[in-house]
């Protein structure tokens, strides 16, 4: 995501540590449990690759 927006890495994580802090988590996987997002499934073109 860091390359896309053009933006390095530290940038992306210190924007991350204080959005998790705002919101009381410490982890992506209690964020997206904090805002009942599921972890998204892989591509279907790419489990058919790796078949």
């Amino acid at each position: 995501m860091a390359g896309k927006l053009y933006l390095t890495t530290s940038t992306v994580e210190q924007h991350l540590t204080r959005i998790y802090r705002k919101l009381g988590v410490s982890s992506r996987v209690q964020l997206q449990s904090r805002l009942g997002v599921q972890s998204p499934s892989p591509h279907p073109a790419l489990q058919d690759a790796s078949a």
